[in-house]
Parts: structure tokens; C-alpha cells; sequence
């Protein structure tokens, strides 16, 4: 204040490059943040400055816990001298970054391993200490000892090696002295050559020729022979390799397992004289499913010889046993090595068998099996006279007891029975029911019970209105729903009684573990199919209904069709439903449940109806609609909707994934068909370099073609311009009479053989199957009799010029699909071409000269 006056001194200072460097900061400390490794800040004695917050998910600290501590605290003590030493010489006085690998602890007093880095940053004013990097790789080092102790523990030698006759081998793990003599820097050195000194010399070039003939179709191989030890002595190695990270066509990479099999070799010969003497059949499979043995029984059990099948695939002698029980019990052997022992009807041979199958010592399956269609056929008379009798009492999932009609005595009781009652089955048979009838009203119980057994039908109340119940041993009353049925057992009558609880909370809680239970079963079914039937089934059991079925939306009928359905032996069929009838379609329309407690007369649409009082059908998302009945009303309850509605979500996610699935196996298999085509296509187009002459050339391609899975025979011909038939010109494969047999003339016939078609049309004509219309005769009479389920023909042609047709045969009823089709199109436009070459190059070479004269008439 001056002279009256109030002044203000102010002082300004610039602090933008305070403030820059506080963000900058803020922005380092979230960059910190945000990495996925622990990072530290220490000062040149390693005393902790800063943790990120990466140290409670690494080491289990919080962020400001160890600040003030020595780091060095933290290292494990046999690691932590070693860490000093080095943090100290590395960072504190060289400032390099170098990487340590220790054990550090954690604060529940564990101890992980871990790799950390460290840089030296004191220089820098806006860190001023050593920037520690450390990742958690506990993983990584116990996989590193996984790998060390398998290795050690190998029956035999790990190894990779160059595609060289020698086999010289870059590294060589395992048992390698105990296997040859030498240790594995010999080999490493390349002082000694596998291929050159180990291999028993008569096996050198089959061994090469095998791995060749391997890698080249499916980059791996495995082959048996002779190898010398240091001591002269004479062993016999399994070898299995496959072709890695190549380094051009003809030099991979081979890596490998060798292991010692000389015992099993030395064995054969004893099997063999066992073998001889054994009754049963007895097939041995490799690995890749090929026949390596069958036995003289086996052949004549299986009308086959050693001879035909040794080197085929199991699969492609057997066509048809896929998807039956033999498959999938061969498979999980294959699988699981575990064996397993079964017996089957086989449909190919018309015979039952008995099999046992184990797995073997090389990778594959030995099967024993013996016919016991006589065996069989006696007990299957046996079961059929105790069919009726073992169904309800055995397989049935509801208590069933059986009494004499006549004196009232308990004769069977199953599982199910001690299961809702707490007796044994034998603690009440030879009783009189009335163990089981609670005490008083004894006239009116033996009044219903005589009743029911009358009239064969289902009791639940007592004449004067009051629930039918039976007594547990711990004497509590149950209320149950008895069905009696009336049959003749060893000349004897007697009534079947099915008791079914009816009590609401103990219902609910058995019927809602058996959904949990098959939720396993919908999701592990190959099919939709599958899962609709699991679904139709689940949901019959669930409800305790006698009829349940699956309705799906048939586009091009613009129907609801029964596509799967369990009802009561006495009941029709589900009918077709059409648009709007019925509560299939409002349940589809509304997507939601409808419930009908009582059905009346007039809503009866078909027979199938007639016997039900409930219904409730249950949408299952765009797949269709659950429908279950009963020939009671009001069944369905609040409880029972719900459980039926959580079925049906279950059952639309398993609908999509066995869809998704079947997808999956469709595209795998059609990638696989393609694959072995081209890989035909590419011999093929070596050979089509190689010919010199047209005949060798289509030879070649038939030769070439059968070779492969999908083709039994193939032939080429060309039109005959004298007699106007079709000629074959080369051929190969199964076709027996064939061509021998059908007309191949290009004119008159109404149902020409496929490549007078293809002529004919000058375009691909394919039969998926030849039984088709197979009354008109002709050559799918021919074709059936020599079994061609599917034939493809197509023509050779260049621009306008026909030079022929290609016909394909398969046996199998896979047929031959689009992808296919395609593949064997563009060979057939590669031949045309090469045939056009060739004539031009013959037209070209040749020194005849062709006259022709025309003559043109006035018409």
C-alpha cells in the first residue's frame, strides 16, 4: 500500500517442461503397466525402488511390498550368490543387458523360476537406477525336464538326420551305446555313417528305397531290418521318420525314433508254430491298418488268402464293416492300446463271431476270432423264449415286481425295486405281497389288485378314491402308479406290476439327474440323427410317457415330419402334419412350449391321437419340435415343462455341433480324395512327359488311376469309325468281363453304357449308383454283377476334336464327388492335349504326303 493506493506484485515462471515431463512420466509408469512381465526398478545395490503391478500375478506381492527390500532377498539362496555375482559384473559396471535364469520367491514362501533381464539407466536422470525384466517360466523348465527324462528313459535312439544314402546324422538322443556299441558323438561327428556302417549291408538299399517311397507319398515311413553292433553281433531296429522343414525337394530333413526289436523278430518264428496250431483266425495289422499276417484259419473264415491281402488296408478288404461294431472296437484298440473282447454278428459273412483284439508290440492290432453262429443261434433261441420276461424285468429303468396271480407269492423283483423300496431282492421274494401293503385297508388292496390283474390296466387310487401306496422297509409310505399285465411263465400265471412314484419332489430330482446325465451322451453322438434319437428317448424317460417324437420342417413338402419316434407297442405311427394342424406347428410358430392337459375329442387328428389325454410340444431353435403324449390328463406339470424345456436347449447346441462335425468330416474327406487324385495326376503328368507313343500314354493314365483308393478300373476308348462302337484302347484294374459283356455300340441303345453316352453328349456322365433302374438291363446288369456301385465317364477332347473317352469303376458306395469330378476333367483336357501334340509333332516329322480328292455333286 502506497500512498493510500493498493498495488499487487506478481511473479511468473515458465513450467511447460515441468509439465511435459509429468506426462511423459504418467506415460512411461501406464507403459509399464501394461506389459505382460514384471518390471522393477533398483538401485546399483539392487534395493528395490519400484514393482509393477505384474508382481502379485508373478510372484504374489503387492506393488508396494518389497520397495526398500534387497532383490537379492528374494533369490533363491543356492542361486542367489551366482546372481549377485553376475548383476554386479554384467550391469552395475559393464551397463549390458544380459538374461539370468533363477528361482525367485513368492510370498506364500514358494519358490518359481524365473528370467530376467537387466539394464543399466543411472546415467539417465529421468530414471536414475536398473531397469529389471523378469517373466515367469516355471512352464518352460519343467517341460525342459519333462523332455530331458524322456529322452533318458527312451527304449532306443531320437534322431535327425539329412536324406542322404548315408543317413549322416546331425543330433542323436537316447540309448545309442546300448543300441550299437558307439556312442552318439560318432554319429553326431559324422565319423560313422548309419546308412553305411550300422545297417546290415542286404538291407542298405531296401532301407533307402522304403524311406524314399515314404516321404514322397506321405512324408513319413517305418521299416524293420538288420543293423551291427561294434561286437559284429546282429540285432534287428523298428525305425519310424518323417520329413521336416525341408531344405529343397530332394534334401529334407529326416527326424526319427530306432528302437531294438530283436526279440519279437526271434519270436515270430515260435508264433508262427503256435499259430499253426490254433483254431481261431488270427489277423495282425500295423499301424497304418495293413494286413502284415493272417493265419490259415483265419482265410477260410474269412474266404480270403494271405496272398490277396498282405500290403492291403484292412478297411479296403472289409469295405463293408465300417460303421459296425467290428470298426469301432478295432478303432479303440487302435487308440487306446488297451484290448478288448466282444462278440457280433458280421453282416459281409452272414456269421457271428467271437473276437478278441489286442494291440501290438508295432504300433497296429492283432485280431483273434472264431465262428459261433451255432453257438449263437442256440442262444438266441434261448433268449427269444425269455425275451418278454428279461425286456421288463431286466432292462425296463422302472421298479418291476412279479407275483403269482394265484397265491399272491413275490417271485422277481428288480434292481429298481430295492432302489425305491430299500430292500434286497431276495428280502421280500418268496414273500406274500402284502409285505409290501401298508397296514389296514387289506380288502380293498386284494380287491384292486385283483382288478388290475382282470383287466390288465393301471391302478393308482383304491376304490374309494384314496392313493394306491406301498411300504418301504423303513416303513414310509409311497403313493405309486401300478401297471399290470397278465402273462403265462413256465405254465404259471403271473402279474407283472410296474410301480412308478408318483410323488412330485422325489420325481423331479430323479428325472433332473437323468437329464444331467445323458447331456454327455447328446454332445458325444456323431449325428443329428443320433442326437434326436438320444433326445427322443431322454425325453421319454424324463416324462415317464409312452410316446415321444421329433418332429422336423421338410422345406419342399412344406410338412412337420416324424423323423424319429418311440411309442407304445399297440400305437400307429406319428403322423405327417400338415401346415397348421395340430400344436407342433403353433409351438414352431409361437417359439415357445404349448401344453394341452386334456385333449378333447374333437381335436383327435389321426389314430396316432387317439390314445392321448396330454400333450406338450417343446421347440427345439430352427431344428424342429419335441413332442411327447400320455394316455393320462394333466401329466405335464410346471416342473416337467421345465425339465422338457431345458432338454430341448441342450439338444439345438448338440444338433449344431453334430452338424458343424459332420461338416468338418465331409470337407476332411473330400480334401483327402482330392489329394490322392492329384497325387496321381502329378505321376501321370510325369509319365506324359516320358511317352513317346499314344497307347503307352493311355496305359499309363488307367495304370496310374487304379492305383488309387477311389478307382477299382479304369479304361480308355475311341470310337471304331467302320463299326461305329466304342473300342477300349487300354485298361486296368478289377474289370474282369466287363467290357466283354455290354454293348458299347453308339447307336440304338435306349440306356446307353456312360461312355457311349459321353460320346454321345460330348460331356461327363456320372452314376452314383448302377442298381438304378436296374430292371431295364443292359449294362447295369453287368455292372452290378461285376460290383460297380458307381461309374464316371468323360470325354477326351481338344477344341472340336473327340479323341476319346475315360471311364472310371469304384466298388464302394462312396461314389465319386464334384471335387473329384473336376480333378479328372482337367486330366482328361491334359491327355487331349498331349494327343494333339503328338500328331502334330508326327504330322510335322513325317515325309508322306496325303492326297485328297472332293467331289461335289449337284443335289
Amino acid at each position: 500500500q502506497i500512498d493510500g493506493d493498493v498495488y499487487m506484485h506478481t511473479t511468473a515462471r515458465d513450467v511447460s517442461k515441468q509439465k511435459q515431463r509429468e506426462v511423459e512420466l504418467k506415460q512411461r509408469e501406464a507403459l509399464l503397466e501394461s506389459v505382460s512381465e514384471l518390471i522393477c526398478l533398483v538401485d546399483k545395490d539392487g534395493i528395490i525402488k519400484y514393482d509393477s503391478s505384474r508382481v502379485t500375478e508373478i510372484l504374489g506381492y503387492g506393488s508396494d511390498e518389497r520397495l526398500g527390500d534387497s532383490g537379492f532377498e528374494y533369490v533363491h539362496p543356492d542361486d542367489r550368490s551366482r546372481i549377485k555375482r553376475e548383476f554386479h559384473e554384467t550391469v552395475t559396471e559393464s551397463g549390458t543387458t544380459e538374461l539370468y535364469e533363477y528361482r525367485a520367491k513368492t510370498k506364500d514362501s514358494g519358490w518359481v523360476w524365473v528370467e530376467s533381464s537387466a539394464r543399466n539407466l543411472t546415467d539417465d536422470p529421468d530414471v536414475n537406477g536398473i531397469i529389471v525384466s523378469i517373466r515367469d517360466i516355471t512352464k518352460r523348465k519343467e517341460q525342459q525336464r519333462r523332455r530331458e527324462t524322456l529322452i533318458d528313459n527312451l527304449p532306443g535312439i531320437a534322431y535327425r538326420c539329412r536324406n542322404e544314402k548315408g543317413w549322416p546324422m546331425d543330433t542323436v538322443e537316447g540309448n545309442c551305446k546300448e543300441l550299437t556299441g558307439y556312442g552318439q558323438s560318432i554319429f553326431e561327428s559324422n565319423e560313422m555313417l548309419w546308412g553305411r556302417e550300422i545297417i546290415h549291408p542286404n538291407d542298405r538299399d531296401k532301407v533307402w528305397e522304403t524311406a524314399q517311397e515314404g516321404i514322397q507319398q506321405n512324408n513319413t515311413f517305418q521299416i524293420t531290418y538288420r543293423t551291427v553292433t561294434s561286437d559284429g553281433d546282429q540285432r534287428w531296429m523298428w525305425e519310424r521318420g518323417k520329413r521336416v522343414l525341408p531344405v529343397s525337394e530332394s534334401d529334407p530333413i529326416i527326424e526319427g525314433f530306432i528302437t531294438d526289436v530283436t526279440e519279437r523278430e526271434q519270436l515270430k518264428r515260435k508264433q508262427q508254430q503256435i499259430i499253426n496250431r490254433v483254431t481261431d483266425g488270427i489277423i495282425e495289422l500295423d499301424a497304418d491298418w495293413q494286413f502284415e499276417f493272417l493265419s490259415g484259419q483265419g482265410g477260410e473264415l474269412a474266404y480270403i488268402s494271405e496272398d490277396d491281402v498282405l500290403g492291403q488296408t484292412f478297411w479296403k478288404v472289409f469295405d463293408n464293416i465300417q460303421g459296425t461294431t467290428f470298426e469301432k472296437q478295432y478303432r479303440e484298440v487302435m487308440e487306446t492300446r488297451e484290448m478288448v473282447s466282444f462278440v457280433d454278428y458280421y453282416q459281409g459273412l452272414d456269421s457271428w463271431f467271437d473276437v478278441q483284439a489286442y494291440p501290438n508290440d508295432h504300433g497296429g492290432i492283432d485280431i483273434y476270432f472264431r465262428d459261433v453262429t451255432e453257438r449263437k443261434e442256440r442262444e438266441r433261441a434261448q433268449q427269444r423264449a425269455e425275451k418278454q420276461y428279461q425286456t421288463l424285468l431286466d432292462l425296463a429303468p422302472l421298479p418291476i415286481i412279479v407275483v403269482d396271480s394265484t397265491t399272491g407269492e413275490l417271485i422277481e423283483a428288480n434292481e429298481a425295486v430295492g432302489k425305491l423300496l430299500g430292500y434286497q431282492a431276495d428280502e421280500i421274494v418268496g414273500h406274500s405281497k402284502e409285505i409290501l401293503r401298508p397296514e389296514g385297508q387289506a380288502e380293498a388292496y386284494d380287491e384292486t389288485f385283483r382288478r388290475a390283474v382282470q383287466e390288465e390296466g393301471t391302478l393308482r387310487t383304491l376304490p374309494d378314491g384314496s392313493p394306491y401306496q406301498i411300504m418301504t422297509k423303513d416303513g414310509e409310505r409311497i403313493s405309486v402308479e401300478v401297471s399290470v399285465r397278465t402273462v403265462t411263465l413256465d405254465g404259471k400265471d403271473v402279474a407283472y406290476g410296474i410301480l412308478r412314484d408318483i410323488t412330485d419332489e422325489r420325481q423331479y430330482q430323479r428325472r433332473l439327474a437323468a437329464l444331467n446325465d445323458v447331456t454327455r451322451e447328446l454332445f458325444d453322438a456323431e449325428t443329428q440323427r443320433d442326437v434326436k434319437q438320444q433326445a427322443v428317448e431322454t425325453l421319454a424317460d424324463l416324462l415317464d410317457v409312452p410316446t415321444v417324437s421329433f418332429y422336423s420342417f421338410e422345406e419342399k413338402k412344406w410338412k412337420l415330419l416324424p423323423e424319429v419316434s418311440k411309442t407304445a407297442a399297440e400305437s400307429s405311427e406319428p403322423p405327417v402334419l400338415d401346415p397348421g394342424s395340430g400344436v407342433e406347428w403353433q409351438a414352431i410358430k409361437q417359439a415357445q412350449t404349448v401344453v394341452v392337459d386334456d385333449v378333447e375329442a374333437g381335436e383327435i387328428a389321426s389314430d396316432f391321437e387317439r390314445n392321448m389325454r396330454s400333450k406338450v410340444a417343446i421347440p427345439v431353435a430352427d431344428h424342429g419340435v419335441l413332442v411327447a403324449g400320455d394316455p393320462q390328463p394333466d401329466v405335464f406339470s410346471g416342473w416337467t415343462v421345465s425339465l422338457a424345456e431345458t432338454l430341448s436347449a441342450t439338444v439345438a447346441t448338440a444338433l449344431e455341433r453334430a452338424e458343424r462335425e459332420q461338416h468338418l468330416k465331409t470337407q476332411r474327406k473330400e480334401l483327402q480324395e482330392v489329394e490322392s487324385v492329384n497325387e496321381r495326376i502329378r505321376g501321370i503328368t510325369r509319365d506324359i512327359v516320358q511317352t513317346e507313343t499314344r497307347a503307352d500314354l493311355e496305359q499309363s493314365v488307367c495304370e496310374r488311376l487304379v492305383a488309387s483308393n477311389l478307382i477299382d478300373f479304369a479304361w480308355i476308348g475311341r470310337v471304331d469309325l467302320e463299326t461305329d462302337v466304342v473300342t477300349p484302347q487300354a485298361q486296368a484294374g478289377l474289370g474282369g468281363t466287363y467290357l466283354s459283356d455290354v454293348s458299347l455300340s453308339m447307336d440304338g441303345e435306349t440306356d446307353p453304357e456312360p461312355s457311349v453316352a459321353a460320346l454321345q453328349s460330348r460331356g461327363a456322365c456320372y452314376y452314383s449308383n448302377t442298381a438304378a433302374d436296374i430292371q431295364r438291363g443292359g449294362w447295369r446288369t453287368v455292372a452290378v454283377e461285376q460290383g460297380f456301385q458307381s461309374v464316371l465317364s468323360i470325354p477326351i477332347k481338344h477344341e472340336d476334336a473327340l479323341y476319346g473317352v475315360l471311364n472310371v469303376y469304384t466298388q464302394t458306395n462312396s461314389g465319386y464327388r464334384d471335387t473329384f469330378q473336376s480333378v479328372l476333367s482337367e486330366l482328361c483336357d491334359l491327355i487331349a492335349d498331349t494327343i494333339y501334340s503328338m500328331e502334330q509333332t508326327a504330322l510335322l516329322q513325317s515325309e508322306q504326303a496325303v492326297e485328297l480328292e472332293f467331289e461335289i455333286r449337284d443335289p
